[in-house]
């Protein structure tokens, strides 16, 4: 696939700390290449693939930065020389609603830019594949559609007009093999079971093409340190380039591991690396170098923030130093509702969470508002499609270990006052992280 030099959105900074990266920012985005190519080969010949990934790994930035930018750039390249755009691609993620007829109109939007002359798609009302195929016959082109964040739609599928209406639909498209449209879904790894009973007597073998993605090997990490920096570099009006040292780059690979577990590890998760964690750390350097007039990220600087559980550890007391001691209760009762007793993400809406005495819904949704803005209860801002705070927000975006604390007991504490053996839990980085935010909203630690 060819691609003309596309402008690049300018940034202050390399890296995306907990936020997630957005198609504008595909230029930025490093150390996903062969896995983008894998889906849009996909995308590009089966009708249907399912996308599936543990909670954390990056499926909403891959799609986005890592696919839809290739693909946007290509089609207005296309478009621009005057030649036919073969294919458009489509991102969705709006479950809440009625996601059939919002799905619709996210087809209409994505082709209005190809008509030329001001033209208009010839929508259809009804029917969502006849939607989809009056969009396609109007650019004359086959669409590509990625429905992301599948799970959250067996949150929300209760308020479709219809029951199930979506699935219905969905399956529609998929089964007509004259529809010039292609599917993917892409789906947490904890929900991907429930695909084979929602589209049981929809779609024949729903699991025939599926993709796993896994998170970044060791080259693939460094290479999302070091790149980004490049791009900056090349930004108009940057006239000191930035430079990080290959001690930085080791050591920060060393700590951001996803998996400290040894049972995990010997699976193969000792080289694997927790990409949102990565990028909070280089963010919390990056922003003290260029504090301090440095033009090199450094290891010293990593070593005098104390590594990279105090950067997180500093990270959550920041978020809950703007909490009242009410809210920092109320936090407390809420960890129990963030994760399953299998430790995974558990999709509570805010009126299946509890309202005891000291605890009503209003305070935990002021709680959640007020840490959300700032990442701690939840490693990424709200992604689109989803309501920053308010009924059916999810907070937890990451999976826990199942040795998680239950009831209002607090994690046990070893003589240094942390949770787990040897000072810091084995547990996946987001759990330690709710265990020291447990710890410090807790007025007896």
């Amino acid at each position: 696939m060819t691609e003309t030099q596309a402008p690049v959105a300018q940034r202050d900074s390399p890296y995306f700390g907990l936020d997630y990266y957005d198609e504008q920012f595909g230029a930025w985005f490093f150390g996903r290449e062969s896995d983008g190519s894998k889906i849009i080969t996909n995308l590009r010949a089966a009708r249907l693939t399912l996308l599936h990934a543990d909670s954390g790994v990056g499926k909403t930035s891959l799609l986005r930065a890592g696919v839809t930018w290739r693909l946007h750039r290509l089609a207005d390249d296309m478009f621009a020389k005057g030649r036919p755009v073969r294919s458009i691609p489509v991102v969705f993620s709006s479950w809440k609603d009625d996601p059939t007829t919002e799905l619709a109109a996210a087809v209409d939007a994505a082709v209005r830019p190809y008509l030329g002359d001001g033209g208009t798609p010839a929508r259809a009302d009804g029917p969502l594949d006849a939607a989809v195929e009056a969009a396609a016959d109007t650019v004359n082109a086959g669409l590509l559609i990625m429905l992301d964040q599948f799970e959250e739609y067996f949150l929300y599928r209760s308020r479709e007009p219809v029951p199930e209406r979506f699935a219905d639909e969905l399956a529609r498209c998929v089964n007509r093999t004259d529809l010039r449209a292609n599917f993917v879904i892409a789906i947490r790894e904890d929900a991907y079971a429930e695909l084979g009973d929602l589209f049981k007597g929809r779609i024949t073998n729903v699991y025939g093409n599926f993709l796993h993605i896994d998170h970044l090997d060791r080259v693939s990490a460094e290479k999302a340190i070091r790149e980004p920096v490049e791009v900056y570099n090349r930004q108009p009006g940057v006239t000191q380039p930035v430079t990080v040292q290959d001690e930085l780059v080791e050591a920060v690979l060393d700590e951001v591991r996803a998996w400290d577990q040894p049972a995990l590890a010997a699976n193969g998760g000792r080289d694997r690396i927790a990409t949102p964690l990565l990028q909070l750390v280089m963010q919390r350097v990056w922003d003290t170098e260029r504090a301090e007039g440095s033009a090199e990220l450094r290891l010293s600087t990593l070593q005098r923030l104390r590594g990279v559980r105090m950067i997180v550890d500093d990270h959550l007391g920041k978020a809950l130093g703007s909490l009242s001691g009410a809210d920092r209760e109320a936090a407390i009762d809420m960890f129990d509702h963030l994760v399953t007793p299998s430790g995974a993400r558990s999709p509570n809406r805010f009126p299946t969470w509890p309202s005891g005495p000291g605890t009503p819904r209003s305070r935990l949704t002021g709680c959640c508002g007020s840490s959300t803005t700032s990442g701690s209860c939840g490693p990424f801002r709200p992604r689109p499609g989803r309501i920053p705070s308010g009924p059916g927000v999810t907070r937890s975006s990451t999976t826990c270990s199942p040795r998680r604390s239950t009831g209002r007991s607090r994690p046990a504490r070893n003589s240094a006052g942390c949770a787990g053996s040897g000072g810091w839990p084995p547990w996946p980085w987001p759990c330690w992280s709710s265990c020291r935010l447990w710890q410090r909203c807790s007025p007896t630690c």
